[in-house]
């Protein structure tokens, strides 16, 4: 009808499309918690754990050079164990072109 795939049709169940890039709570958790309990020496950004909140599962509240830091080196550290390997080498030749 709209020529949209079936295999991309949402289930009755579901509220949004379901994506390979799509974390699940558990991973969610998981990278969060990475992030939360990294320890970095002094003077290298500002403390990102305080930025985390794991109980609403959201990352918020980081200055420019925060955002940076977190794009070029953190994230791909670690966000390699939460998504699949076709989304996270995508992702990171993103963030290493940054």
């Amino acid at each position: 009808m709209w020529g949209i795939r079936p295999n991309f049709w949402p289930d009755e169940n579901t509220r949004y499309f379901p994506t390979i890039y799509t974390l699940k709570n558990v991973n969610k958790y998981f990278f969060l918690k990475t992030l939360k309990n990294l320890i970095v020496p002094d003077g290298y950004y500002s403390n990102i754990s305080r930025c985390v909140d794991i109980k609403q599962r959201r990352l918020g509240g980081l200055k420019s050079h925060d955002s940076h830091v977190l794009m070029e080196q953190l994230l791909p550290w670690a966000m390699r164990k939460t998504f699949p390997k076709e989304v996270c080498s995508i992702l990171i030749d993103l963030c290493m072109f940054f």
